[in-house]
């Protein structure tokens, strides 16, 4: 069953007609700091749209918070259909409250094969995020043996390729004795011509593809062979009308359009996204 999820990025997409769920970022628990909303937000967005409500907690959670998170993940779980989670803490969490059925695995790098999920299914889980580095020879060989897991993948945005803790850009102002706004900023390596995305937070920093990943003249290929959760991700992006653009295109309508990155779309074994 198809399900279009929403990263919310602005309260203004609450309700878009293209739209079957919202995955809101959680304050403190989430990569997505500059969106992150807290428990009383969330609930005031449930009484204004009738869209499945998810939760962001993607976050590495550090040691000295394990001690405060599970009373916090009980209540998430009280007010939403679905966490989105990275850490395993919160995996123990779901476990110890008989909730794992309320959690999908959202890892950027560890679902790339049958394989892997095979391993975190024997766990409990069902529900899962395949990760960026796989190829279209990789997805459909995972949709071949799913099973009955329900599986999903970024089609739309700009995907996460790396993550320190260290605060990279305060370090780098720092080193070169330079003030500026941390806003809007884009980072661009000697050898690649495109500029990419940069944010840095309480977390660390996360450096994104220099290209926007559509796969558009897959999806519906990959809906009809069982894959369900479509997630838009739509940081950074100047874009009108992309929700419509995506529902299109997972539902078999052609879209001509060179301004996004061919990956995948050619069947290529092709792991980086400026190539």
């Amino acid at each position: 069953m198809k399900n279009i999820v929403l990263l919310l990025t602005s309260l203004n997409d609450l309700n878009n007609p293209y739209v079957d769920s919202l995955l809101i970022p959680i304050k403190g628990l989430s990569s997505r700091s500059q969106y992150e909303l807290d428990i009383d937000e969330v609930l005031n967005i449930k009484k204004n749209t009738n869209k499945n409500i998810y939760l962001l907690c993607d976050k590495l959670i550090p040691e000295e918070e394990l001690n405060s998170l599970k009373p916090k993940i009980k209540e998430l779980f009280s007010i939403c259909d679905l966490i989105f989670f990275q850490d395993l803490s919160i995996f123990m969490i779901g476990k110890s409250l008989n909730k794992l059925d309320k959690l999908c695995y959202y890892s950027p790098t560890l679902i790339v094969s049958y394989q892997d999920l095979f391993a975190y299914s024997k766990l409990g889980l069902t529900n899962f995020i395949l990760s960026k580095e796989n190829t279209y020879n990789d997805y459909n060989k995972i949709l071949e043996n799913k099973n009955n897991l329900h599986l999903g993948m970024l089609c739309f945005g700009y995907p996460q390729i790396y993550y320190s803790k260290r605060k990279m850009v305060s370090s780098f102002k720092k080193q070169y004795n330079l003030e500026f706004n941390n806003d809007n900023l884009t980072i661009k390596e000697k050898t690649r011509p495109m500029y990419q995305p940069i944010i840095e937070d309480n977390n660390g920093t996360y450096i994104f593809a220099g290209e926007i990943f559509f796969p558009y003249k897959v999806l519906n290929e990959f809906l009809n062979k069982g894959m369900e959760y479509f997630i838009i991700d739509k940081s950074f992006v100047n874009l009108k009308n992309v929700e419509e653009m995506v529902y299109d295109s997972i539902n078999g309508k052609d879209i001509n359009d060179n301004n996004f990155s061919t990956y995948l779309m050619y069947k290529e074994m092709v792991n980086d996204y400026g190539k």
